[in-house]
Order: structure tokens, then sequence, then C-alpha cells
């Protein structure tokens, strides 16, 4: 119940702060905004819902990890050293599920990479693209 209220009486303001914790690079205001426009009902009633379905997210991760393993894809993984919410030794372990991953840590950012360092998420993702196209012939 307590959720739901919070859920129900979150602000813009109110958002904006609650996402400045854990993103020392700071997110920019349009993308904060935007991420606040699709923060409606339905939205918040998933969100709720995730978290509760996943009450133990390490066996859930288990089970999908069976099936990725199995998987030759090229893999990036591009993690925010001081993501608040998946902490970043998890950005390591992506390895165990994806055995041939790049994985890059920005020291700088927070949960959301793409947003709060946009031009270092480009260069790393390009070549990453560049070379995955290259390998597979459709480049």
């Amino acid at each position: 119940m307590l959720s739901e209220i919070f859920m129900a009486s979150t602000t813009r303001l109110g958002f904006h702060l609650l996402l400045k914790h854990g993103n020392p690079r700071g997110l920019p205001k349009s993308f904060v905004d935007g991420m606040f426009e699709h923060f409606d009902a339905g939205t918040k009633r998933a969100v709720l819902r995730l978290y509760r379905a996943t009450s133990n997210p390490g066996e859930l991760a288990e089970n999908f990890g069976q099936v990725f393993r199995t998987w030759t894809c090229p893999t990036l993984v591009i993690w925010g050293s001081a993501d608040p919410y998946i902490p970043v030794r998890y950005a390591a372990l992506q390895r165990d599920y994806f055995p041939s991953a790049q994985v890059v840590v920005l020291d700088r950012s927070g949960h959301w990479p793409y947003a709060d360092d946009p031009e270092k998420v480009a260069e790393i993702t390009l070549p990453f693209f560049q070379t995955a196209m290259a390998d597979s012939g459709a480049g």
C-alpha cells in the first residue's frame, strides 16, 4: 500500500530529485521530463507488478542464463559505476551469461549511461556495431 501511495503522489519535482540519486553526472532535464511524461498510471502499475513478481532476481537470472549461455551473438554491456539500482559488481557477472561479452564500465555514470554520457556511449557502441556487422557479413 505504501508503494501505491508513493506512486500516486510522485510529482515532477520529486521525480527529478529522485533521479539525481546515483547519477553523478546528472541527467538532462529533457530526458527526465520525458520519463515523467510517460510515467502514467499504467506504467506505475507495471513497475509495481514487476518488482513484486521478482522476489528472487538471482534465481530468475540463473534460469534465463541457461538459455543466454547458448547464444553466440556479439554482446556489449555498458554499465554506470554509480548505478544505485543495480550495483556495478553485476557488470562483470554479465560474462557468466554472455561469455564473449565486451563489458565497459563508465566511472562517472549512473543507471542511464546513454542519457548521462551519450558521447561516450556512442564512442563505444558505434565501433562495436561496425565490427559486429562486418563479422556477420552484413556490413
